[in-house]
């Protein structure tokens, strides 16, 4: 059996650390997006009302970015963002840090989580040829998308993705 030091060299060696030393790297790259489209959010809110917006002023940034993150996991779940409001003690409890409720949750994060999710699709579709189309449905009311389709040049796999989504009564 080897030394704990040539067990740590052969480690650093090898793919599976390269892997997570990257996995890590694109976490904090995210975190730090998320942190920068929230200030982005708060500096325009305030620039428009002339105040920051309800319960934010006494919020510390570490706070407000679990916040931004707990509905962005929720919603990337395909789970409303009610959930949060069953798993708010739970998460509280784990973190450390306080939650509030979904409502404000939405009314706070929902525009900068938007913003990032189109800035990467921009990002994506940078130098792609993509198709654009929308769709609607009568079904208990209209129901109108606007998508855009693309192949994806690394894996030639057909992507659609939805960019803006309308309701009307029926």
């Amino acid at each position: 059996m080897g030394s704990a030091k040539s067990s740590c060299k052969q480690h650093l060696r090898t793919k599976r650390h390269a892997r997570a030393l990257d996995q890590r790297r694109t976490a904090n790259d995210e975190q730090e997006e998320l942190a920068n489209k929230l200030a982005e959010f708060q500096t325009e809110f305030e620039a428009k009302h002339g105040a920051s917006a309800q319960g934010t002023e006494t919020v510390d940034p570490e706070t407000q970015l679990f916040r931004a993150e707990a509905l962005e996991t929720m919603l990337k779940a395909g789970l409303s963002a009610a959930t949060v409001d069953n798993l708010r003690g739970w998460l509280e409890t784990l973190r450390g840090i306080r939650l509030t409720t979904s409502g404000h949750l939405m009314a706070l994060y929902l525009t900068p989580l938007v913003e990032k999710e189109l800035d990467k699709l921009k990002a994506e579709l940078k130098d792609e040829e993509i198709g654009v189309y929308f769709d609607g449905t009568t079904f208990k009311g209209e129901a109108f998308c606007i998508c855009v389709r693309w192949v994806c040049r690394d894996t030639l796999d057909v992507r659609v993705s939805c960019i803006a989504i309308g309701l009307l009564r029926g």
